[in-house]
C-alpha cells in the first residue's frame, strides 16, 4: 500500500513537495504492533516517490515484504531542479525540516517505534550525502544510516559555487557540514550502524 502525504514544515518553513509512504502488507494484516521506519531521500534531480525503492522492496519476496518497515520518501530538494545542502542555509532550513518536521510527522501519524535503533535515515546520491550528514549530526534520532553512492560533501562537483551560494563564502561554515568532519567531532551511542553502497563500475564513488 502506498500513498502521498503532506508533511507540514512547522519548525523549518521549508517548501517541500509531498512525500510518499510505503505501508507494509504485514502491518495492514496486524496493525496492533509498531514497525521500524526508514526516512528515505532521492538523488538530484529527482522526485520524492517510491520508484526504485518500491521495486527493491517487492524484490524481497512476499514473506519478507510483509515484515518490511514503513518507508517514507521525503523531499530534500524542494524542486526537481534545485540542489540545496542538507544543512540550514540560505536555501532553507533543510536540516530542521528533515530532523524535526519529518520525525514529528512520523511520531504523530505512524505506529512507528520510538526506539532510535528502529529508525533509519537513507538516501541515494544527493540523498545519501544528506543521510550521512543527518545521522552524524543527530545520532539520538537514527540508529542506522544507508548511503547509496552519496558524495562526501554538499555540492561535491561544484564546491566553490556551493560555498559561495549557500554559505556566504564562509569556508569554515561549509566544512562544518561535511559528513566526515561531523563524524570526527563526537562519539556515538551504540549500536549505531552505517551502510555505504555503490555500484561495482562506479569508480568515482567507490
Amino acid at each position: 500500500y502506498q500513498l502521498s502525504v503532506r508533511i507540514p514544515p512547522t519548525a523549518s518553513g521549508f517548501s517541500a513537495r509531498d512525500a510518499h509512504l510505503f505501508v507494509p502488507s504485514g502491518w495492514l494484516r496486524d496493525p496492533s504492533a509498531t514497525r521500524p521506519v526508514v526516512e528515505m531521500m532521492m538523488g538530484q534531480p529527482g522526485n520524492p516517490t517510491l520508484g526504485a525503492t518500491l521495486d527493491a522492496l517487492h524484490g524481497l519476496g512476499d514473506d519478507r515484504l510483509a515484515q518490511a518497515p514503513f518507508v517514507l520518501v521525503v523531499d530534500q530538494l524542494g524542486a526537481i531542479d534545485k540542489n540545496p545542502p542538507c544543512a540550514d542555509t540560505s536555501a532553507g532550513k533543510l536540516d530542521t525540516y528533515l530532523s524535526k518536521d519529518v520525525p514529528a510527522w512520523i511520531d504523530a501519524n505512524l505506529p512507528a517505534s520510538r526506539d532510535r535503533t528502529q529508525r533509519v535515515i537513507a538516501g541515494f546520491s544527493h540523498g545519501g550525502e544528506c543521510a550521512v550528514y543527518l545521522a552524524a549530526k543527530h545520532p539520538e534520532k537514527w540508529g542506522a544510516v544507508i548511503d547509496v553512492s552519496g558524495p562526501d560533501k554538499p555540492g561535491e562537483h561544484r564546491p566553490v559555487f556551493t560555498r559561495n551560494t549557500y554559505f556566504g563564502g564562509d569556508q569554515a561554515a561549509f566544512e562544518s557540514t561535511w559528513p566526515a568532519n561531523v563524524l570526527a567531532s563526537r562519539d556515538y551511542p551504540q549500536p549505531t550502524v552505517g551502510i555505504f553502497v555503490t555500484g561495482q563500475e562506479d569508480g568515482h564513488f567507490r
